[in-house]
């Protein structure tokens, strides 16, 4: 590690967790409703064996202005998380989030060409009745409203998590499914909080490790198959907006729909 490092370790909106020796950096981009100071796995991302930076978004941007007070664009931020790369000495960079904050390690992962664990998030802004249409600063005009198009040309490795529960999330994590180097596993019984249900069921530290090492990441029992199935993502999106709407009738069309199954 550098002597002179590029900023201060702790912020309103970021905070390092330094590992002297290691040569890896693991940053948890945080979800919404974060008050400065506060980051999503707090907990076990200081366990992790490796160099550790928290970021969060308190304007609930969907990270469309970078991270506030560490850099005020996704450029800028781009640019500190590189200098701090330098500064350590860092030859892997790995990144993680949940909802909002999933969106933004997919975001800044396929930006920077890195690995990423993602959760529960909207791969295309604004849909109707999702997480981000309800939560995003009215004021926000998103600079990448649909992710497909920026990973596409991305080298990022994307493992995403979606629970079967969340509609939205499955609809979400379909959108992005047949891109080859993205990986999804659907969740049984699980809801929008995949993080936790992960954690409750093979323990987010094992995940982690494997991540970090680029082992397989842990399968889990309640693995579901559902982005095999697009027709019937499909009709559930459509009955799922139709709910939203009270709007409880369906088209013929759609009741004889044919259920397609691919492999995962």
């Amino acid at each position: 590690m550098n002597a002179k490092l590029p900023g201060p370790l702790s912020g309103p909106n970021h905070h390092f967790a330094l590992r002297p020796g290691s040569d890896r950096l693991v940053v948890f981009f945080s979800g919404t409703g974060k008050a400065p100071g506060k980051f999503d796995f707090w907990n076990v991302g200081r366990e992790i064996d490796a160099n550790v930076l928290f970021v969060n978004d308190e304007g609930n941007t969907w990270y469309q202005h970078g991270i506030k007070a560490f850099g005020a664009t996704i450029d800028e931020t781009l640019s500190n998380i590189k200098k701090w790369r330098k500064a350590l000495g860092i030859k892997n960079t790995y990144l993680v989030g949940a909802s909002m904050g999933g969106y933004g390690a997919v975001l800044f992962g396929a930006l920077l060409n890195v690995r990423v664990i993602a959760f529960g998030f909207d791969s295309v802004l604004k849909l109707p009745t999702s997480q981000s249409e309800r939560l995003i600063n009215p004021s926000i005009q998103p600079l990448y409203p649909d992710l497909r198009p920026i990973l596409a040309q991305s080298r990022a490795k994307v493992y995403v998590y979606a629970g079967e529960m969340e509609t939205m999330d499955v609809v979400s994590a379909l959108h992005i499914s047949r891109l080859a180097h993205v990986s999804v596993q659907t969740l049984r019984g699980a809801t929008h909080a995949s993080a936790k249900f992960v954690h409750d069921h093979a323990d987010l530290r094992l995940v982690f490790s494997a991540f970090l090492d680029s082992k397989p990441l842990p399968r889990m029992h309640a693995c579901g198959k559902m982005c095999s199935m697009p027709s019937l993502v499909d009709l559930l999106h459509k009955a799922h907006l139709a709910h939203s709407e009270k709007s409880y009738e369906l088209s013929p069309h759609d009741l004889s729909i044919r259920f397609e199954t691919r492999p995962l």
